[in-house]
């Protein structure tokens, strides 16, 4: 058994396509499209579908709009969120359960029909 420690090396070959990657971990999550749920006066709900497997830890998820949003809840997970204009970061633990619903706000003259999402991220601490 050799229990000399040896360096790692690593070999830069720019006509190579072969590199090294960093990996991000193993799991994958889905956030749907919104579906309007309720029309008002100036507004209205829609709600997301989340579900996530693989992932173990507290996530931190943010969804982007075409819009400003009011207001965010969830259901399906304990959960804490933050509203910031066009943005919504929900922050929950992966292992209550392995999907949540979100439900979107819009108050603000904005016509829910028009409320798309147009992007999201997230990271696992």
């Amino acid at each position: 058994m050799n229990n000399n420690y040896e360096r790692p090396v690593a070999f830069i070959i720019p006509e190579s396509a072969e590199g090294i990657y960093a990996a991000s971990g193993s799991g994958n999550m889905t956030v749907s499209s919104l579906n309007v749920w309720d029309r008002w006066n100036g507004g209205g709900k829609g709600l997301i579908s989340v579900s996530w497997s693989g992932i173990n830890g507290t996530v931190s998820l943010t969804i982007n709009f075409n819009n400003t949003i009011d207001q965010v809840e969830v259901d399906g997970v304990s959960a804490n969120s933050r509203v910031s204009g066009s943005s919504a970061t929900i922050t929950f633990n992966a292992s209550e359960a392995s999907s949540c619903t979100i439900g979107v706000h819009v108050n603000n003259g904005s016509n829910i029909d028009a409320l798309a999402v147009t992007g999201y991220d997230y990271s696992v601490t």
